[in-house]
């Protein structure tokens, strides 16, 4: 039986960060949809490491796994999102997934991930 997902700090403020942008730039009903999105992302990733959706991060430390949020759409009960930008970077621990950050696609996760503090 896997366990509950561990959202870190640092991904849990990505997160609000990716929301209060959509909040400002579309309004309301899109920052509810990206929510609704996001959770769905995470809910779907988490379902096994044996997911097909998982790109493995060879220029990171360890056992680090993306997951584009795209991948998710049809799971996702809040409306459509037409073009998510944003990738879960996690790992699995035993049978935990644990997501680290939520980063923008643009965004060099080499650049943006520090393994020492961004799992907590």
């Amino acid at each position: 039986m896997k366990t509950e997902p561990h959202i870190s700090g640092s991904a849990q403020n990505d997160i609000a960060h990716a929301l209060e942008w959509s909040f400002e730039t579309f309004g309301a009903a899109a920052e509810a949809r990206y929510a609704a999105l996001v959770a769905a992302a995470i809910a779907h990733a988490a379902q096994g490491p044996d997911g097909l959706g998982f790109k493995k991060r060879a220029e990171l430390p360890g056992d680090v796994l993306s997951w584009h949020l795209s991948q998710s759409i049809m799971h996702s009960a809040g409306g459509r999102v037409r073009k998510p930008r944003h990738v879960l970077i996690c790992r699995w621990v035993g049978d935990q997934l644990q997501v680290a950050r939520l980063l923008h696609e643009v965004q060099d996760p080499a650049l943006n991930f520090d393994p020492t503090t961004d799992w907590a």
